[in-house]
């Protein structure tokens, strides 16, 4: 999620098994979506094109194309993101309110606050 724009991510290669030399091209045909990857089309090298968000996607499946002028081929890349801790917690109200005795030393805990961690998604699981 936090990887930097133009880092590599992956690299594809088609091999051709005809005998006359050509190149072989490479394209992103679907599932990039929001345009996230590049791909260089001379090397097969995948790369993020834009800013990724884990909480907004967090698979993308890319239908990478080979060419070689002549016969095309298809392939399937999963790219999994991973997520980083880049969103603060949440209180679950906005304000809290408790009231003691003055001179009232409690031995137990007076009172309670919950946060949640936007990033773990799920409030039911332990937060950390």
């Amino acid at each position: 999620e936090d990887a930097d724009i133009g880092s590599k991510v992956i690299e594809v290669k088609a091999k051709d098994l005809d005998k006359e030399a050509s190149l072989t091209t490479y394209r992103i045909q679907s599932g990039n979506l929001g345009l996230a990857f590049s791909i260089e089309e001379q090397t097969g090298f995948i790369r993020v094109n834009r800013e990724l968000d884990y909480e907004t996607i967090k698979v993308y499946t890319l239908i990478v194309q080979a060419w070689d002028g002549q016969h095309r081929n298809n392939t399937t890349v999963r790219i999994d993101i991973l997520n980083v801790n880049d969103m603060k917690p949440q209180f679950l109200k906005e304000k809290y309110a408790a009231t003691i005795k003055e001179n009232f030393v409690p031995t137990y805990p007076i009172f309670r606050v919950s946060a949640v961690d936007p990033d773990i998604g799920d409030p039911s699981v332990p937060q950390n």
